[in-house]
């Protein structure tokens, strides 16, 4: 498949880029519609690489699949695992998910994905996209539920992006000096995000709909 580059032709790029976050964004409302029909959800690779696929198709020569070399993460001291390694730490990955998804919070499962896919990057590129969008899957399938509200918290974390930063370099720090996992300030930043969509329905929602979610959810986590 060809691949495009950023440098060699920008505007092509964030063509394309956009085209395909488009993709991404249906192919994700159709897969919460369809884990929501199931009688037994669990969570499998499946979609974890349509997602990256649909994101990255024509910005990387292995869209949905697991890179073959090593990468460099800009900006970061976190060095990703070698490649022979990746797929054992999704294995690792799917399995907390699926271990914890009675017991273990809305947004600390989806705090934990937020990690623990950009510590692992998995893909040569859009492992950022990915990771946010499987985290936003999370939330809906925990929830039960299509988040209502137009400015989601994809959007959201784009216009705090420095916290987002900031709060994974904080788990990375802590899994390298303890082999732990403490997502705790990414949870709260989660949590944060989501009540800030749902109390911005978009017009299609009733409000009340969407105060009777934030309750639910607000409960839940007291």
């Amino acid at each position: 498949m060809p691949t495009l580059y950023e440098k060699s032709n920008p505007d092509l790029y964030r063509t394309v880029k956009d085209r395909n976050l488009e993709q991404q964004y249906f192919l994700l409302q159709t897969a919460v519609d369809v884990a929501l029909a199931l009688p037994k959800f669990k969570f499998t690779p499946d979609t974890f690489f349509s997602l990256h696929s649909a994101a990255a198709t024509f910005l990387d020569h292995l869209p949905g699949r697991i890179r073959d070399d090593f990468v460099h993460i800009a900006n970061s001291t976190h060095v990703p695992p070698a490649p022979h390694e990746v797929q054992g730490h999704l294995d690792d990955f799917f399995l907390y998910l699926n271990e914890n998804f009675e017991t273990a919070s809305t947004f600390h499962l989806a705090a934990y994905a937020l990690w623990k896919i950009t510590w692992i990057h998995p893909f040569f590129e859009c492992n950022g996209r990915t990771a946010r969008t499987f985290s936003y899957f999370i939330i809906c399938i925990k929830e039960g539920l299509w988040l209502p509200g137009d400015i989601t918290v994809h959007t959201l974390i784009s216009e705090r992006i420095d916290e987002y930063y900031e709060y994974l370099a904080a788990a990375d720090l802590h899994h390298e000096e303890t082999g732990g996992i403490d997502v705790s300030a990414l949870e709260k930043y989660i949590t944060q995000l989501t009540f800030a969509q749902i109390e911005l329905p978009s017009e299609s929602v009733e409000k009340n709909w969407a105060s009777r979610l934030f309750n639910i959810i607000f409960q839940r986590k007291n």
